[in-house]
């Protein structure tokens, strides 16, 4: 027998989240700013950065508790996902270029992730050309542009994918 069980909670509006979440025992100083947040936001998606405020035996907010420190919190971890990212971003173009450099320098073959002979596995290597093709003909990137305007080859080489 599972454990779960319907969802049957009734739609809240935002004022009635600060309602809620006041009578819990969170300071909301502006009430009007709370609700933009928890419109923009979403009160599920904003409810994880109140996790570290709330005294989860009493399911009430500490006393020092306030919207103020959630919002806070839950725009540092905006800003830090947005940098995280771009170095993961970067680091990802340096390790493939890296790659690339070396495995086209050995082959002296540009499509040299087309050569089955190179790959152990061939079914996947099959579908991940296909899917890095698809991918390539979708892109809308300027380089990718460049290219299918002025190449004809069905596959790019493996420095612009």
């Amino acid at each position: 027998m599972s454990d779960l069980i319907p969802y049957k909670k009734p739609y809240q509006s935002s004022t009635d989240l600060c309602q809620k979440l006041q009578r819990d025992g969170l300071i909301i100083n502006d009430v009007d700013n709370a609700r933009k947040v928890l419109e923009r936001c979403s009160y599920y998606r904003f409810k994880a950065y109140l996790i570290p405020f709330r005294d989860e035996t009493t399911r009430r907010y500490y006393p020092d508790a306030t919207f103020d420190k959630a919002h806070n919190l839950y725009l540092f971890d905006q800003d830090l996902r947005l940098l995280v990212f771009k170095l993961i971003q970067k680091i990802e173009i340096a390790v493939r270029s890296s790659f690339d450099y070396w495995v086209t320098g050995i082959n002296k073959n540009s499509f040299w992730y087309l050569d089955f002979s190179l790959f152990n596995n061939s079914d996947n290597h099959i579908k991940t050309v296909s899917n890095v093709s698809a991918s390539f003909r979708k892109s809308k990137e300027e380089f990718a542009k460049h290219y299918k305007e002025k190449y004809f080859n069905e596959y790019c080489p493996f420095h612009r994918g």
